[in-house]
């Protein structure tokens, strides 16, 4: 029994043994695995770098080649963006001179003044008046001017951003690509100073339209719609059919045939429903498509020459319309289309309600 449990212990401990050989094996092979691994990293990191310190020296070489070949001004193509050189300078950008004003008043009338390219910061006047003051390219942020007068003042290309212009009076001023955002200003700016062209008539009506839509004003947004309304009309039929030298030069070819399509597509979505601003006009495509399906019934189904007969056909025809009845004598075809028409009206009457709710 003794020489039994020695030949088993020793076996049991050259098992061991044979096992931890093995591990020690598989740590060794682990180790050499990540050994080249790591060596082939930062193989792979020093190319990198060496391909961009090449580049580099490659685009510094073709530089300096320029500057030494060259004297007037050319585009280099780098990284697929356009680098504009000159013999003077190689700057692609230049400070815009933007002057900062912030939390600053206003106690007096300012008139004759050019304050081009201003960003006003808080910016606080009450009661003023400001005469023929040019405000180019300006930005009026948190900007506080009530009760103002703006007279013969230009804003063009100007931003005002949660701007109070409440209770000021603009005359005579200009407001090309201005734009506004989140700013109280009495909607009587839209009546009197519109600019000119209609497509700048247009962007103006429009972002005004979005301000006022932000601010929950609903009957200050349905003015400017219909502004905007007029001046996307005026400008579509211009485009194809004006002899003016902006809209021939602009709209040439095809482009006049698709200004064409465009205001053709304006005339009769705006005869339909008014381009979605008119319950009225949508009333009036629902009565005439009453009396179509009258005089249809009138004249294919009963006797057309009794005035009797198109009372009845009338009184039926709303009948017809909703769906109520459906005659046997109808074709599929005619149903088919009497329910196509029913279901694009009320589709857009249901646009109409949600979009007047939406503004409130």
């Amino acid at each position: 029994l003794a020489a039994f449990q020695v030949i088993i212990t020793g076996r049991f401990w050259v098992s061991i043994g044979a096992v931890k050989n093995h591990i020690e094996a598989e740590l060794f092979s682990i180790k050499q695995c990540d050994s080249a691994l790591r060596r082939h990293l930062f193989q792979t990191e020093k190319r990198k770098w060496n391909y961009r310190l090449f580049r580099h020296m490659i685009f510094s070489h073709y530089i300096s080649e320029y500057d030494k070949s060259c004297s007037g001004s050319a585009i280099i193509k780098y990284k697929s963006r356009r680098y504009r050189m000159s013999g003077q300078s190689k700057d692609v950008f230049t400070d815009s001179g933007r002057d900062i004003l912030q939390d600053q008043k206003i106690d007096n009338d300012v008139i004759d003044e050019k304050l081009i390219n201003k960003l006003f910061v808080r910016l606080v006047s009450k009661g003023k008046t400001f005469r023929n003051v040019d405000f180019k390219y300006g930005i009026f942020d948190q900007a506080y001017l009530r009760n103002c007068v703006f007279d013969s003042c230009d804003f063009t290309g100007c931003r005002f951003t949660n701007t109070n212009l409440t209770g000021s009076v603009f005359d005579g001023c200009k407001f090309e690509y201005a734009t506004f955002e989140k700013t109280t200003i009495d909607s009587d700016v839209l009546l009197s100073n519109c600019p000119g062209p209609e497509n700048l008539k247009q962007k103006f009506a429009r972002t005004l339209r979005t301000n006022y839509q932000s601010l929950g004003d609903a009957q200050s947004a349905n003015l400017a719609v219909g502004i905007e309304l007029k001046a996307t009309e005026e400008h579509l039929r211009k485009a194809w059919k004006s002899k003016e030298g902006y809209y021939r030069k602009k709209y040439k070819g095809w482009k006049k045939v698709k200004a064409f399509g465009q205001w053709l597509e304006f005339k009769t979505l705006d005869f339909i429903w008014g381009n979605g601003e008119s319950a009225w006009k949508l009333a009036r495509t629902a009565l005439y498509m009453n009396i179509v399906i009258a005089f249809n019934d009138a004249f294919r189904h009963k006797d057309y020459l009794l005035v009797k007969t198109y009372l009845e056909s009338l009184w039926l025809a709303p009948q017809i319309f909703l769906g109520v009845m459906s005659p046997d004598n109808y074709s599929g075809g005619w149903l088919a289309t009497i329910f196509f028409v029913r279901l694009v009206i009320f589709g857009f009457f249901m646009s109409i309600i949600i979009k007047r709710f939406n503004r409130r």
